[in-house]
């Protein structure tokens, strides 16, 4: 749960202060280890999950509210992302452990 509502709070961090993913880069990759799990909750389309996937954290779950976003991120992903995962579902459903 912690390491979400880090990725969360980075995530809105990213929407609307910074505009290119370079700028979190440094200090994402400092504190999300490549063998870290983490889950981006609200995924929508933003491209946060694939560009630090691309850095080599490859564990990353994405869930959105919306079932025609996941389908689209999924497709848009799968061959170069292939280890990533979505799902539609509210985060509230998220069971820990």
């Amino acid at each position: 749960m912690v390491r979400s509502l880090f990725i969360d709070m980075f995530h809105f961090i990213f929407r609307f202060r910074y505009s290119d993913f370079i700028d979190l880069a440094n200090v994402l990759c400092k504190y999300i280890k490549p063998r870290d799990e983490v889950l981006v909750i609200g995924c929508g389309n933003s491209t946060l999950s694939s560009d630090l996937y691309d850095t080599g954290i490859e564990n990353i779950t994405n869930i959105d509210l919306s079932d025609k976003v996941i389908k689209q991120m999924k497709k848009q992903n799968e061959k170069r992302r292939p280890n990533m995962k979505w799902s539609s579902m509210d985060a509230r459903q998220v069971r820990c452990c």
